[in-house]
């Protein structure tokens, strides 16, 4: 029983938030998608809250550190809801791309002097292997920048929950597509 109530829930989750173009994503894709629109918000708002910890770690090269941490912080929110909006999750994904690009100085400022985290006290081997991951991150905002095609809608089902019969069959029915 408990199953079905989740497999139901899950089903209208996925109804609601993904795209109605063929481009929807599978599954693991969605849930990789919120999990980084939501890591992004989360980080996003955090530069918002605590803007010294990440003002420290811009270069001194670069003028108002404070006023930097606070753009980028609204552009990782802003990236991070964009990613749960099908029509603006490639113009999001492309932001955070340019977002990951832009604040990597701060991090290679983080590694060569040796900036510790706010309450953390982080092996310096461990600064310097962060860095790699941005590239990491990049390729995850591209890959999510579209969608994937997912079976039921290539076969012409909208809402799951609804378009099943009784046998488990999908219905001829068809909801007009909204342009």
């Amino acid at each position: 029983m408990q199953a079905t109530a989740v497999t139901s829930w899950y089903s209208s989750v996925v109804y609601y938030v993904e795209d109605d173009r063929p481009e929807a994503d599978s599954r693991g894709k969605l849930l990789v998608r919120v999990l980084v629109a939501l890591g992004m918000i989360g980080i996003g708002v955090l530069h918002f809250l605590r803007p010294d910890d990440f003002a420290k770690i811009v270069p001194a090269f670069f003028p108002v550190p404070r006023i930097l941490v606070l753009v980028s912080g609204f552009f990782e929110i802003a990236g991070g809801v964009g990613l749960l909006i099908p029509r603006l999750r490639r113009a999001a994904a492309i932001g955070l791309i340019a977002l990951y690009i832009a604040v990597f100085p701060a991090n290679v400022n983080m590694a060569v002097n040796e900036i510790q985290p706010a309450g953390f006290a982080l092996p310096v081997a461990l600064l310097w292997v962060r860095l790699p991951f941005q590239l990491a991150f990049i390729g995850l905002a591209w890959w999510l920048r579209r969608g994937t095609v997912r079976p039921r809608r290539a076969a012409g089902l909208t809402n799951p929950r609804k378009d099943l019969s009784t046998t488990g069959a999908p219905s001829s029915r068809r909801r007009p597509r909204v342009r």
